[in-house]
């Protein structure tokens, strides 16, 4: 029976819970907690249906004064008696930060202003800080300032226009100083730190654009005279180069006349060779013209004897010849380069033989025979 009324009523709380909105809440800037609304949980319904937004957190003030997180919806058991709920802002919130001047350690006057994002963490931490907004941007300024105090102009000021400030830097300081104090670190989470605005000390920026513009022009000037120094060694270089090259040059030159001039001579002494085959060969040529000339003619003269009627008187003079002839052949076989050709059959020199005169005495012989055959 008891289960069954539970159901009841659960279900009772929900249809009517359902049928509302769960509207937002617009809360000011330094403030996070709404102020509380009041609910009356009777005897008969012991629970409390709550319509949460989903960007804020409920806190619950129990009449005994627990404080309690509660979510959204149907919440069971809650005994007899008026409750105060409490939202928190869940949303990442921005704010700017008044502009913040400070003296550095080298007595330098810079000015920064801070835009930081920052969210609630445990919001049941909201009640244990009195004006915990204001608190937290007071000590992020303190923190600023302190940032400033323990650091050199040329360690902030990065750049001669004042314009060159490292936000991570500033950041990871602030969320260092920012974790070691309870209870406020577990209330807020820092979530980014953003330069906004930056100042440096007019006088500082002043010598410090003076100082640089002093260390380029010595810096150009010192550039200016090493360029002049590597310029002159590769002239210097150049022109050694040069005349090791022309020396090479020449050199080679000299060596190419040199081989130029001995080719010269080798083409002359070859050509002088070849003239002299060419004469050599012109030479047999003509002797073996020559002799064959006569080996025709010995030839022709040995054929009339052999058709003359008077062959029988002839014969021991056509025998002749014909040895002869076989001697003359015997005689041109090819002989050494120095002064015969390499052909075979073919004679060098023409130097007087036996086959003229066997020929002539054999022609002689037959005009004898002539006379006698008129007759």
């Amino acid at each position: 029976m008891d289960k069954l009324w539970d159901s009841l009523i659960s279900w009772w709380l929900e249809y009517r819970g359902r049928n509302q909105l769960a509207k937002a809440y617009t809360f000011s800037n330094h403030e996070i907690v709404s102020p509380g609304t009041e609910y009356k949980v009777s005897f008969f319904f012991p629970r409390i249906y709550l319509n949460l937004h989903p960007a804020l957190s409920a806190l619950c003030v129990f009449p005994d004064g627990e404080v309690k997180v509660i979510k959204g919806g149907l919440n069971p058991y809650f005994p007899f008696g008026k409750y105060l709920i409490h939202f928190v802002d869940k949303t990442d919130r921005q704010s700017e930060l008044l502009k913040i001047a400070e003296i550095t350690n080298d007595a330098a006057r810079i000015s920064l202003a801070l835009k930081i994002i920052f969210r609630i963490s445990n919001p049941l931490k909201a009640f244990e800080i009195q004006k915990p907004v204001e608190t937290f941007y007071s000590q992020i300024q303190a923190d600023l300032k302190d940032y400033i105090r323990k650091r050199n102009y040329e360690d902030l000021i990065g750049g001669g226009d004042g314009e060159v400030i490292d936000s991570d830097l500033v950041a990871k300081f602030i969320k260092q100083q920012h974790a070691v104090r309870y209870p406020i670190n577990q209330l807020f989470s820092i979530v980014d730190i953003i330069i906004q605005e930056k100042e440096g000390d007019p006088v500082f920026i002043e010598k410090r654009k003076n100082y640089k513009s002093q260390v380029v022009d010595s810096e150009a000037k010192m550039k200016v005279q090493d360029l002049n120094k590597k310029i002159a060694s590769q002239e210097a270089e150049m022109e050694q180069l040069k005349y090791q090259y022309k020396a090479i040059l020449e050199q080679q030159k000299a060596t190419a006349d040199v081989q130029q001039t001995t080719i010269r001579q080798q083409i002359s002494i070859q050509e002088l060779e070849i003239q002299k085959m060419r004469n050599a060969i012109q030479q047999t040529q003509d002797a073996w013209d020559q002799q064959q000339a006569k080996w025709l003619r010995s030839m022709d003269v040995i054929e009339s004897a052999v058709k003359s009627p008077y062959f029988r008187e002839v014969e021991g003079a056509v025998i002749a010849v014909v040895n002869e002839m076989r001697r003359s052949i015997e005689i041109n076989e090819p002989v050494d380069p120095s002064g015969v050709s390499d052909v075979k059959g073919i004679p060098v020199e023409s130097k007087p033989d036996n086959l003229d005169i066997t020929t002539n005495r054999l022609l002689n012989l037959l005009d004898r025979r002539k006379p006698e055959e008129k007759r």
